[in-house]
């Protein structure tokens, strides 16, 4: 009678579990689909998308219509002005990245080694873009000459100005004259950074230190000092908040630095990126870069905001924007 209760016990149980499986089986959402093909309207509006992360001008852009019906997936090829500074291999690696979630196939010939090339795109066994990537000496991306001045970085943040040594693309970095700022001077220049010195009320150093009160002698020697330390390849600046300043001092700093020739310069010349606020600091950023005036413009910025900055100044790279150490602007 036990050995017969537990036969019925196991049957429902068998039962029940075939009845919940069938019911899940029933019930399942039909939203997992495995998309096996993607729409040519959406290859080419991607293409165009990557093309135009690129600085490519839709001028250089030519679209032909094809009158072949044999074409059934393809209605139109393109023929694509790329600028000669411009590496087309850059440009297949970007169209890879913004298909890489997508049932796409990528047949590329290179008609010459490095340039011109011939890129399809295959989607569900049919060619959905076919496009010629021509080098071209004309194409030429505008853009403004761009440079960045560092500040409020100190040689006591060894992590923050490792950061700052570490970075890609050019910049000066602005330091007070100090006995422990002589330290960074050599890292500055191996790392291929460049520097500016702001003359300010800050500098105590006896060395370097610049007094009203102080005899002209024993001016033109921290002026001497300054300048032996870090460089005549520097920007010189006055904090036109100090006393140096809004003294007599001043001319007498001006006329001495102009002796090693050097220009004494004030931060109200550059465009100053405010502090601190990320929105703020890239919408101006952006407003002077894109201005069309193909000029020169350099930045003072505080290091945490150029930190941010990254993922904007990458875009520019891409785009044909180059960066200068402030100096080679300055001195144009």
């Amino acid at each position: 009678m036990q050995k017969k209760f537990v036969y019925i016990l196991v049957g429902v149980s068998v039962l029940l579990l075939i009845i919940n499986v069938s019911l899940e089986i029933y019930n399942k959402p039909d939203d997992v689909k495995i998309l096996t093909e993607i729409r040519t309207k959406t290859i080419e509006e991607k293409f165009e998308e990557v093309l135009a992360g690129f600085g490519i001008e839709e001028s250089w852009i030519e679209k032909k219509i094809i009158e072949n019906k044999n074409y059934d997936s393809l209605n139109q090829v393109y023929y694509v002005k790329i600028p000669k500074q411009l590496p087309i291999p850059m440009i297949l690696k970007d169209i890879s990245k913004a298909f890489d979630k997508d049932p796409v196939e990528f047949k590329i010939e290179e008609k010459i080694s490095g340039g011109n090339t011939v890129l399809q795109v295959i989607s569900g066994e049919n060619v959905k873009l076919y496009s010629y990537l021509n080098v071209d000496e004309k194409a030429v991306r505008k853009s403004n000459k761009l440079a960045f001045i560092v500040v409020n970085i100190s040689a006591n943040d060894e992590s923050g100005f490792l950061k700052l040594m570490q970075m890609h693309f050019p910049l000066t970095v602005m330091i007070t004259p100090s006995i422990e700022n002589e330290n960074v001077v050599k890292l500055i220049k191996d790392s291929g950074k460049w520097m500016s010195v702001e003359i300010s009320d800050r500098i105590t150093d006896d060395k370097y230190e610049l007094n009203v009160d102080d005899s002209k002698d024993k001016i033109k020697r921290s002026i001497k000092n300054i300048v032996s330390q870090f460089g005549t390849n520097s920007i010189y600046f006055i904090d036109m908040d100090s006393k140096i300043f809004n003294s007599i001092l001043y001319n007498f700093l001006k006329d001495e630095l102009s002796s090693y020739k050097i220009e004494l310069r004030k931060r109200s010349e550059f465009i100053i990126l405010p502090s601190g606020n990320n929105v703020e600091v890239k919408s101006i950023f952006k407003f002077h870069a894109e201005d069309g005036n193909e000029s020169n413009k350099a930045f003072i910025i505080d290091h945490n905001d150029l930190e941010n900055m990254i993922p904007i100044i990458e875009e520019y790279l891409k785009k044909g924007f180059e960066f200068y150490p402030a100096q080679s602007l300055v001195n144009e």
